[in-house]
């Protein structure tokens, strides 16, 4: 299943923005999503080198490929491009959050180059690693997901991120930021752990470490 989603920032949370939830969706669908202008935005689906598709009913029926100046977009009813400023104007509203949900987003420093030229170098929360559906609703929910399929008791800690970003103003990407490397850090252990990414808005990663975040690697000359 792919999964788009699209929201404005309020006080002291999130409001309902536009989502597209569907193993198929129609191209149209996916045009108008990729025509809002949001603060926060979110991705999930398999995702591979900029990539990202859905899976069933069959692998890469429908997607989009993303470039630093343009998205293509693919469904089993059409195809189409989508140059920035055009067809894309998600970065116009200089989106201040961007949850990718998908494998290996953060892991190669092309694609991060080419994720922040296209949403305009917004704080990217999302994994270095294969996830899988069972760790983005651990992270979201803090329930973990048994071999059954059932929720089971939580790994470690006793939170999520959207209760660690509630004590906070979502507007304070550094709060943002650090509610998601806290709930990774609660949550799991390891190699597991060091799977979580943040990239904040000058191009600074950071790790989840053991007692406190660690730094990561720098993919801008505005890092520290």
């Amino acid at each position: 299943m792919l999964v788009y989603g699209a929201m404005n920032s309020l006080c002291w949370g999130v409001n309902k923005g536009i989502s597209i939830m569907q193993d198929e969706p129609k191209l149209q669908s996916m045009v108008d999503f990729f025509h809002t202008q949001s603060n926060w935005v979110y991705f999930s689906g398999h995702h591979i080198s900029g990539h990202l598709f859905n899976h069933y009913p069959q692998t890469a029926t429908a997607g989009a490929r993303f470039f630093s100046d343009s998205v293509k977009i693919y469904t089993p009813d059409g195809r189409q491009t989508l140059n920035k400023n055009q067809g894309f104007m998600m970065h116009t509203a200089n989106p201040q959050v961007l949850f990718w949900g998908g494998c290996n987003v953060c892991e190669n420093p092309q694609t991060v180059q080419v994720i922040r030229n296209l949403f305009n170098f917004p704080l990217i929360l999302g994994y270095s690693g294969s996830s899988g559906w069972k760790l983005t609703h651990k992270i979201f929910t803090g329930r973990h997901i048994g071999p059954d399929g059932k929720r089971v008791p939580h790994l470690r800690g006793d939170t999520d991120f959207f209760y660690e970003l509630s004590k906070g103003s979502v507007d304070d990407l550094v709060h943002v930021r650090n509610s998601w490397l806290r709930t990774a850090r609660l949550n799991f252990r390891g190699n597991m752990r060091q799977m979580y990414r943040a990239i904040d808005p000058s191009g600074q990663e950071w790790l989840p470490g053991a007692d406190k975040k660690e730094e990561g690697r720098c993919f801008s000359r505005g890092c520290k």
